[in-house]
């Protein structure tokens, strides 16, 4: 993280009170009202991350995303921030409904989905889903890294060899999930 996303991003840090000596990343809707917030411990104690008791059903860091553009889609915010461009992160695994009705009725030129090694079950999912309701959308292909933990250069690198799957892949998923 540089001073940069700092600024950008608007983290904070809390001394004292329930998110004491955690960071704060929160996130603005395309009004720049806040509409959630991620909080992690700056020290290692206790829970990693500790969120607020509120919907995640929004548009995390939305005032940042032109929908002209292609969009990245990730798990964390720190991935998130890692990534920089037009990247929205689903703080987990699946979309919300806020972000699939956006996606549909924007129809970005592409949509990235960069979910983890662990993930893939879930970003062919994604992706199936995007492809049903005609958005344009690839595979970035995992590493054993998040991009959180691969940096700006090298997700940029795995972004731009993304891969369309194939009717072996999404058949392979649908047997998995029964």
């Amino acid at each position: 993280v540089t001073m940069e996303d700092i600024y950008r991003y608007q983290i904070g840090y809390c001394d004292d009170g329930k998110y004491k000596n955690r960071i704060v990343i929160p996130s603005f809707d395309k009004n720049m009202q806040v509409n959630y917030f991620v909080t992690r411990t700056y020290y290692d104690e206790g829970m990693k991350y500790k969120n607020p008791p509120a919907s995640r059903n929004n548009i995390i860091f939305e005032n940042l995303i032109n929908w002209k553009m292609p969009v990245v889609l990730v798990e964390g915010m720190f991935d998130a921030i890692a990534v920089r461009r037009n990247c929205v992160p689903l703080l987990g695994k699946i979309l919300s409904e806020k972000l699939k009705q956006t996606l549909v009725e924007k129809k970005p030129p592409m949509v990235y989905v960069m979910l983890d090694n662990d993930a893939q079950k879930e970003a062919l999912q994604i992706e199936n889903y995007l492809k049903s309701v005609n958005v344009n959308v690839k595979l970035v292909v995992p590493t054993e890294k998040d991009a959180g933990e691969m940096g700006f250069e090298q997700s940029w690198v795995n972004i731009n060899n993304a891969i369309n799957s194939n009717f072996t892949d999404m058949v392979g998923t649908k047997l998995q999930m029964v």
